[in-house]
């Protein structure tokens, strides 16, 4: 998070020295919170445990920063970073056998538990505009708005933990860190004071999987600030082998998210 915020503030420094970088770089700040639901399964050989069903994840809320740069550069794409990071612990009594985290729990165990989900994207992407014109209807003009398409590769990075630790205070946990390229697709409309938007981010390879998309709007309030509110999910699949203990993880978070947007 700190180096998020050291690279934007040295990108504001870089616009006050000089006229042609605030000229052709249009950044775009985003605050906000993330309400989401844990969702998932882990499975193995010995069982499959469900995070909701099994360990109880329910509701959990995190905040959310965005960045995003237009560059009027030729040949150079925008960039569009973003992070949140949602974490959850429950105290469980499982209800049947288990196999999770190399550790093997019978029924009516009590432990407790935690997941923390970090998720850094790196943007990449071209935009295609269309600016709106005037027609006239039934004697009538409207403007028909604009509309953007957006396309570009996404780079993720996942840092994924779920620790347990039963009633004879045993740890056991298990991790997935990774980056995967994504291709990104994004659609934009605008039409006076409203933003509509809509992206997605999805790839399958042979040992992981992950997908996220977020559909929105946006309402200018005066000048350059947005309120937003959208629908965001992300998740993942990722194979996790620890001391001959493999567990197949499919995992989720997913819920609205309200935020404040800027543009300089």
């Amino acid at each position: 998070m700190l180096r998020f915020f050291l690279i934007f503030f040295l990108l504001i420094s870089f616009e006050l020295q000089a006229k042609e970088w605030y000229e052709n770089i249009h950044p775009t700040l985003e605050i906000g919170m993330h309400l989401s639901d844990f969702d998932g399964t882990a499975k193995n050989t010995g069982s499959t445990s469900n995070f909701q069903d099994d360990f109880k994840y329910t509701d959990t809320s995190s905040s959310y920063f965005a960045l995003d740069l237009r560059l009027d550069y030729p040949y150079a794409p925008n960039i569009q970073m973003s992070y949140f990071n949602d974490k959850q612990n429950q105290n469980t009594t499982l209800t049947k056998y288990t196999e999770i985290a190399d550790g093997k729990f019978d029924a009516n165990a009590t432990m407790d538990s935690d997941i923390e989900y970090k998720v850094f994207n790196i943007v990449l992407y071209k935009d295609f505009k269309k600016k709106g014109k005037f027609v006239k209807y039934f004697g009538k003009i409207f403007y028909t708005g604009d509309i953007e398409f957006d396309v570009g590769v996404n780079l993720k990075f996942i840092d994924w933990r779920f620790n347990l630790r039963d009633a004879a205070d045993e740890d056991y946990w298990d991790e997935v860190n990774s980056v995967i390229p994504l291709p990104y697709l994004g659609f934009r409309y605008a039409y006076y004071r409203l933003r509509f938007y809509t992206s997605i981010s999805t790839l399958s390879f042979s040992d992981a999987k992950s997908t996220n998309y977020e559909i929105g709007v946006d309402f200018r309030v005066i000048d350059q600030l947005y309120i937003g509110a959208s629908y965001l999910y992300e998740g993942f699949e990722a194979t996790v082998t620890k001391d001959g203990h493999t567990d197949k993880i499919d995992f989720n978070t997913a819920g609205n998210k309200l935020s404040f947007k800027y543009i300089f």
